[in-house]
């Protein structure tokens, strides 16, 4: 159990690119810089919309950033490795637009946004592409829309059904500090590095 404490402190308080102290939710009572959603949008492959689900997590979201409004606020869409780094960068920074776009227009008060693609500059775990991960270790972050923060969860490959199963940490501490093997990059696992960050960047300029 200490150990799962200590990952989630690390977690909970780790610094993001800007070197502002990251929390992976939005206290919308006591807000702060550095606090962050991430959030579980997905896209139409065919015309490149957002899918029905996503526009409501947006506009779940839209009407709480309305009682915000003092602050500024950045969108960062990362993609996993597939596809060359220059297409995954013009990907990511048009789907950033899309959603920051989405907000704009449905926002009440118009709320000061910059998007960002991120890329595949900053995943999550081991999967590059062509890639293998470790076969004891998988860490997933739930949508924190409504401001739920979710433990780390483990994942074990069990090579006898060749399924995965989740499992607390306490069951597998020793197994994921010892462990050497690894297994090819699944879907899900790349589905991990596919994610949607809202950001409080700063204060709202005062004109």
């Amino acid at each position: 159990m200490k150990a799962l404490i200590f990952i989630s402190t690390v977690l909970l308080n780790s610094i993001n690119l800007f070197g502002q102290r990251s929390y992976f939710t939005i206290n919308f009572d006591a807000p702060q810089i550095g606090q962050e959603l991430h959030l579980n949008i997905n896209f139409d492959a065919v015309n490149g919309s957002l899918s029905p689900a996503s526009r409501e997590v947006l506009d779940s979201l839209i009407k709480k950033l309305f009682y915000i409004d003092t602050f500024s606020f950045l969108v960062e869409y990362h993609t996993d490795c597939r596809a060359t780094k220059e297409a995954n960068a013009e990907l990511s920074q048009r789907r950033a637009d899309s959603i920051a776009g989405y907000i704009r227009r449905n926002a009440q008060r118009k709320p000061e946004l910059k998007a960002r693609g991120m890329g595949e500059i900053q995943l999550l775990n081991d999967c590059s592409c062509e890639g293998k991960i470790k076969a004891h270790y998988t860490r997933y972050f739930e949508d924190t829309v409504n401001c739920i923060i979710t433990r780390p969860v483990i994942e074990v490959y069990d090579s006898n059904t060749m399924q995965f199963k989740t499992v607390s940490y306490e069951e597998v501490e020793t197994k994921i500090k010892n462990s050497e093997a690894f297994i090819p990059c699944r879907e899900h696992h790349q589905h991990v590095n596919r994610r949607v960050i809202i950001r409080i960047s700063g204060r709202k300029r005062r004109f």
